[in-house]
């Protein structure tokens, strides 16, 4: 009984049972968790992709539309002359013949030329330039249509190509679709003032071969569009400058902010330059230096906050496009002033198709500047302060053998130049052949070695270790690990010192489109440092097609201030010399010409306005404004802008100056307008922009 007793009671068995069923437990939840690990990678994947396609099928959609855009500025071209062959016709009804005329010019074009209802797909795919880009639309099932207006009899207010499908299959085989109508509106136009013709320069109020400038300037207003030669755009010495109601800035060079001024661009304008830049040259100003833009910024490399107390807001889009593996054509955001403040938060999508290198040549060194090299960073949007994360940690160095204390003690770095070259010669007392640097397992892991850098801190000489990467993609893995590391600590370095130059650095990572082949930081008081990994190839070629297409863009805009090349500029040096037939303009010319109270002025050297004046400037040189000026100013030099001045573009007035006084219409070149970028807004009589008339109805993506 006893031996049987014993036997009930023990629960050695159950516990076995226990133990298998809570291994079996934790194997679940094992599971369950590398499961959706798996799928959380494979969703970042799928969402990397997504975002770089959904670019690459919307280029080709916008190519579409760019070629769509000529086709539109020849219908109108063809309208307006069948009008103008009816225009003593009292009988006809001329905007009627515009409308028609326009219409089925773009139906013609777009199809076989002779039935109108339907567009030949073969002339839109010609468009794509990207052969992994493809036009889907299925002729089969009558997709294809062309849908003119039909309640309006006689007079059509638009054309409509229906079902234009994009398909784009990516090297992984990756698709994403595009489907959209495009829809062209017949322009409201007066016909009258289009018998006057319009110029591609008649909606512009500045174009200045070299520069506009402005220094101590404060109150000045720009309203239409602006050109800047490569001097480009320069704000001085606390001017203000607001800039509104135009479609395009253009500058061959940079917007420059300096010292206590501020910029403000409003109404939503393409902005295409260099470079976006504040800069100062007080250290200790507590001033701010402002740039404010609610638009689109098309920027060639970098927007760099190098002023201190920099306060830059841009709302709209940004695109920094220069996604070479160099520095000089590396497009990046960096903030280099202290306690600067950058506000990206409003943006609805971002590119930044470069990364940010450490230059020392920028940064006051003059010590063998020659041999300086440019490190590699993993950050596409960077602070000056973290400049340290890629230093070689001081435990990789050498033993400080000129150190006293009881413990050994490593040489800092930076390194004064004193112990490196006793290192270097082996003058320290170490063995011969102590390397200078013994990198750890862990940081090969990213690095692949290290590069010194030589620097002039005052009167102290001082060499730099950085770490080396033979990728942007380690570059990218290492900023991620030292950011992941920094976080773990009670007090990060990382933090204080970004802190030290952004008071804040906001992203829209909710609902803005971003691209990026280097990691994003961003810091704000309340959440500390954050970092918004890459979305694209760490080397950015996934992007080519697209960066390529904004400098194509560029280009052509520099030269000719028109989106569709007109067949390419007459001095692709100068926008000026390509409007103005500078060989008529004899030398110490000043012409002035009345034109129904209007003025008109070709100067050969400087001029300076008259406060009031409505009209066209043309002159060799500079031309100083004064008060407020209405028309459109051309300066072979600069445009130099006064305190309280205003320039305000008037396409009636100019095109009503030109068309009625031959003789100064003689000095400017028949340039006339084809497809100028805009962002909306409604058509006037006097200023007919092609792209503000085609727009998108029922677009949708990744629906088959």
């Amino acid at each position: 009984m006893k031996n049987r007793k014993s036997n009930i009671m023990n629960n050695s068995g159950s516990t076995m049972i226990i133990v298998i069923v809570c291994v079996g437990f934790i194997s679940i939840i094992s599971s369950l968790l590398l499961i959706t690990t798996v799928n959380n990678i494979q969703m970042k994947a799928i969402n990397q992709r997504s975002k770089s396609n959904f670019y690459s099928a919307e280029i080709a959609l916008s190519e579409i539309r760019a070629g769509v855009e000529e086709v539109t500025a020849k219908a109108m071209e063809v309208a307006y002359n069948k009008v103008m062959e009816k225009y003593l016709d009292d009988s006809v009804d001329k905007e009627s013949l515009f409308s028609e005329t326009f219409t089925e010019e773009i139906a013609k074009t777009l199809g076989n030329g002779i039935i109108l209802n339907y567009y030949d797909i073969s002339k839109l795919a010609a468009y794509i330039k990207n052969p992994e880009a493809m036009l889907i639309t299925d002729t089969d099932l009558d997709e294809n249509q062309l849908i003119i207006d039909g309640t309006n009899a006689g007079r059509p207010k638009y054309i409509t190509i229906k079902n234009v499908h994009i398909s784009y299959v990516d090297a992984k085989d990756y698709k994403t679709t595009l489907s959209t109508d495009i829809k062209i509106s017949v322009p409201g136009m007066d016909i009258q003032a289009a018998t006057r013709g319009t110029n591609v320069y008649a909606d512009y109020g500045l174009i200045a071969d070299k520069s506009i400038t402005l220094l101590t300037a404060n109150n000045v207003n720009i309203q239409g569009n602006t050109y800047a030669g490569a001097e480009g755009i320069r704000l001085e010495n606390a001017s203000f400058l607001n800039m509104s109601q135009g479609s395009n800035i253009i500058t061959r060079g940079n917007i420059e902010v300096l010292d206590r001024s501020k910029l403000q661009i409003q109404d939503n304008p393409n902005i295409w330059a260099k470079n976006l830049i504040t800069a100062g040259t007080s250290p200790d100003t507590e001033a701010k230096t402002t740039i404010d833009i609610e638009g689109n910024c098309f920027i060639e490399n970098d927007l760099l906050l190098n002023a201190r107390k920099s306060q830059v807001t841009v709302k709209g889009e940004y695109y920094g496009y220069g996604n070479e593996l160099n520095p000089n054509n590396s497009s990046a955001v960096i903030i280099n002033g202290l306690k600067s403040t950058l506000d990206l938060s409003g943006l609805s999508r971002l590119l930044i198709a470069g990364r940010a290198y450490l230059d020392p040549k920028t940064s006051g060194n003059q010590y063998n500047a020659t041999e300086q090299g440019e490190i590699q960073t993993g950050e596409s949007l960077a602070v000056k302060g973290n400049q340290y994360a890629y230093l070689v940690p001081t435990e990789c160095l050498w033993r400080d053998t000129s150190y006293t204390g009881i413990d050994p003690k490593q040489v800092s770095n930076p390194v004064s130049f004193e112990l490196y070259e006793k290192r270097r010669n082996n003058t320290d007392g170490l063995p011969a052949g102590t390397p200078m640097v013994s990198l750890t397992s862990e940081i090969r892991n990213y690095a692949n070695g290290y590069t010194e850098i030589f620097y002039n801190n005052g009167t102290r000489q001082e060499v730099f270790f950085f770490l080396t990467f033979d990728s942007p993609g380690k570059a990218n893995e290492y900023l991620k690990y030292y950011y992941e590391s920094q976080r773990s600590l009670t007090e990060s370095n990382m933090e204080a010192r970004i802190k030290s130059f952004a008071n804040s650095l906001t992203l829209n990572t909710a609902s803005s489109m971003i691209l990026s082949p280097g990691h994003l930081l961003s810091y704000t008081d309340v959440d500390g440092v954050g970092l918004e990994e890459s979305t694209t190839a760490p080397d950015g070629t996934s992007l080519n097609s697209m960066t390529a297409n904004f400098k194509s863009r560029y280009k052509v805009l520099s030269e000719e201030l028109s989106e569709i090349s007109r067949g390419g500029a007459l001095d692709t040096n100068s926008v000026y010399r390509s409007l103005v037939n500078d060989s008529l303009i004899t030398a110490g010319m000043n012409k002035v010409y009345n034109v129904d109270g209007y003025k008109g002025y070709v100067v050969d050297g400087n001029y300076n306005t008259i406060p009031g004046t409505k009209g066209i400037i043309i002159a060799t040189g500079d031309v100083t404004v004064n008060g407020d000026y209405t028309g459109l100013i051309l300066a072979g030099g600069k445009v130099i802008l006064t305190n309280e001045s205003s320039v305000t573009a008037s396409g009636s007035i100019v095109n009503h100056i030109l068309n009625k006084n031959t003789e100064l219409n003689s000095y400017l070149r028949n340039v006339t307008v084809s497809s100028v970028g805009g962002t909306g807004g409604s058509i006037s009589g006097d200023r007919i922009i092609v792209s503000d008339l085609i727009g998108y109805e029922r677009w949708k993506m990744n629906e088959d």
